[in-house]
């Protein structure tokens, strides 16, 4: 991921229609559409009237399809852009040094290069943004989500919104619930509005060849969001990943796994009572000849107590950065014998 701003890209025109559509996947339709009806680029022309594209055309054709790919129209894509631009080059001028060039103007971009400055309209930090959200899903105020998790999408990365967003505001959420501050109907609205959302963004990511992950909630265990973020996160980091969902049965979980022989599975408990399928899941698989990397996460693990049994697990607690961070060097670093 590119977190640098417009100005860092070369201008120079270099490419020319084909070759921009094949580095952004944006048919040339589209690219001309997006320029006549929104005048998302203005592209310079050849000596034969071809439009010529640079490499900072390239980085915004990326961003805008990435603001698609979260919920954006592109009108509200390019909209976000022009007060990026605006903001930057402002910048530019207060300050002549930033703009300087990165990587010499014609290196690869990344696919998921992102402009890194952050509108008025987004919340001054993530508490409050992280309030905003909790509020407009508890009032079901679905437009009001809807734009606050697009435009949270457009301006930060797939992980920051997962961790310093989503997560917070669902164990807020949890907590008015338990409380009963809020009705089991708003809980469940919150929870099934931001499973759809990110199930949406699990499924649009291609799927990677190598080692096989799977990743759900510990049998008996019914909550699924916390898994479906890992699923998520490690998929986007290039891992062939599979989502179980939540409440896996232990008997199915085994004979899954049996037969498939993932590398690892990532499992996670928030309730305390989803532990123990969960400490006869190792005795299992030995029972059946299966040796696999079992990871172990969620709020249910938080007493010391229980994470120092010996069950031949690794723990991730429920930093889902560090989660990603285990089960990237069990992968590379400790590949699971399989029986």
């Amino acid at each position: 991921m590119q977190d640098l701003p417009i100005t860092a890209y070369a201008n120079d025109p270099i490419y020319n229609m084909k070759a921009v559509t094949q580095r952004t996947g944006i048919p040339a339709a589209t690219l001309r559409a997006w320029e006549r009806r929104y005048n998302a680029l203005a592209p310079q022309r050849s000596d034969g009237n071809y439009r010529l594209y640079s490499e900072r055309d390239v980085a915004i054709l990326r961003w805008l399809q990435a603001q698609l790919d979260a919920g954006l129209s592109i009108s509200r894509a390019v909209a976000l852009l022009e007060r990026i631009r605006v903001r930057e080059f402002e910048q530019v001028d207060a300050n002549p040094a930033a703009t300087d060039r990165v990587g010499g103007g014609q290196g690869e971009i990344g696919s998921d290069a992102r402009l890194d400055i952050k509108p008025a309209s987004v919340a001054a930090s993530w508490n409050q943004l992280t309030t905003a959200l909790y509020d407009a899903l508890i009032g079901m105020d679905e437009q009001r989500v809807t734009v606050i998790l697009a435009e949270a999408f457009a301006l930060y990365s797939v992980e920051d919104v997962c961790t310093r967003l989503i997560g917070p505001a669902l164990v807020t959420i949890g907590e008015e619930w338990y409380n009963q501050h809020i009705t089991v109907v708003q809980e469940r609205y919150a929870s099934t509005y931001l499973m759809g959302r990110l199930l949406g963004l699990f499924s649009s990511l291609e799927l990677s060849k190598g080692p096989l992950v799977m990743v759900g909630s510990a049998p008996t265990d019914h909550h699924a969001i916390g898994a479906l973020m890992l699923a998520l996160l490690l998929r986007r980091t290039g891992h062939n990943v599979r989502y179980l969902g939540p409440n896996i049965p232990l008997a199915d979980l085994v004979k899954t796994i049996k037969e498939t022989r993932p590398q690892v599975v990532a499992l996670s408990a928030v309730m305390s009572y989803a532990i123990g399928p969960l400490i006869e899941l190792p005795r299992r698989l030995r029972d059946v000849g299966v040796t696999t990397h079992l990871v172990y996460g969620g709020r249910a693990f938080a007493n010391e107590e229980v994470r120092s049994a010996n069950l031949e697990v690794d723990y991730i607690g429920t930093d889902l950065a560090t989660g990603v961070q285990v089960i990237h060097q069990l992968l590379t670093l400790q590949p699971a014998v399989i029986a």
